[in-house]
């Protein structure tokens, strides 16, 4: 009796342990349909499949997938990224259609807004950014800016089903995102060549408020976080910043800014040289693509 007991205190354990791990090991489900016709290369988590014309195939992994690119096979140029906000268990279904991506599942309408019309409301007020810092008017820059990503940060908030609290995890998440988009239109607008007192007085706005505190661990993963620490890691004298400091993975003429700039930004630095020399067809680009590739494993 004593044994039987035993052994059924043992199976129930394993039940446990199979149905923590399960749960630990839950991961989203993202379908990805292709209604071309023809092939497209779909590229996740350094990972790439090939998905034939009027298929579809699903990708489940344990490490969490932030974004895929799409290339379609008939245009090789065409790189269609797209960002993933997913808590674990959630599924999602891309669809591809030509040039064009529809959602359907879990928070369908949020990447619907995400993919299409984030970038276009936060850079809808560049205009005006322009108007504020051509008369120096400091403070009505700052307040338009500020104005428009709360904006578009409650839009996200109710877009998300249930609706996203400011401490969520996944709501953070996006908030970053959308942060460094809506940095990159307003700082666009500022000269990076000559810095007077305008330029100084926006740029530590911005920095002190939403930089500093992530400064030690901010790395790139698109083009415009880059931009954006660049602007910083370039003016670092005259805006009196502490930034982190750098080991060279390969040495160029920019070295006095990528010094700033972590692995993962200085890559973007030789991925703009590769693609400037590579649409020229210019033969030198197969220099930084051997860079980006054996210094970068990009």
């Amino acid at each position: 009796m004593q044994l039987k007991k035993y052994k059924k205190k043992i199976k129930i354990g394993r039940i446990l342990i199979i149905l923590l791990f399960s749960s630990f090991y839950s991961a989203q489900k993202i379908t990805i349909e292709n209604k071309n016709d023809f092939p497209i290369e779909v590229i996740f988590l350094k990972k790439q499949i090939e998905i034939g014309s009027y298929e579809k195939k699903t990708i489940q992994e344990k490490n969490e997938i932030t974004n895929i690119d799409i290339i379609q096979n008939k245009n090789k140029d065409l790189k269609i990224n797209i960002p993933l906000f997913l808590n674990p268990q959630e599924s999602l279904i891309i669809e591809n259609n030509q040039n064009n991506i529809y959602f359907k599942g879990d928070k369908d309408s949020l990447h619907h807004y995400i993919f299409k019309s984030l970038v276009s409301d936060l850079f809808i007020q560049m205009g005006n950014y322009q108007k504020n810092y051509q008369k120096n008017d400091v403070n009505g820059m700052l307040k338009t800016s500020e104005i428009t990503l709360d904006n578009v940060l409650k839009k996200i908030a109710k877009l998300n089903t249930p609706p996203l609290e400011k401490e969520d995890y996944l709501y953070k998440k996006i908030e970053k995102y959308t942060i460094n988009f809506w940095l990159f239109s307003v700082l666009t607008n500022v000269d990076n060549e000559n810095l007077g007192n305008t330029e100084k007085e926006i740029m530590l706005y911005y920095f002190n408020k939403y930089i500093k505190k992530e400064v030690n661990d901010f790395s790139c993963s698109r083009y415009e976080q880059y931009d954006i620490m660049r602007r910083y890691a370039k003016h670092k004298k005259e805006l009196n910043l502490f930034l982190p400091k750098y080991d060279i993975v390969e040495k160029s003429e920019d070295d006095s800014v990528n010094q700033f700039l972590s692995k993962s930004c200085q890559a973007f630095y030789f991925k703009g040289l590769y693609n400037y020399l590579n649409h020229r067809k210019d033969p030198k680009a197969e220099v930084y693509e051997k860079i980006l590739k054996e210094k970068f494993h990009n």
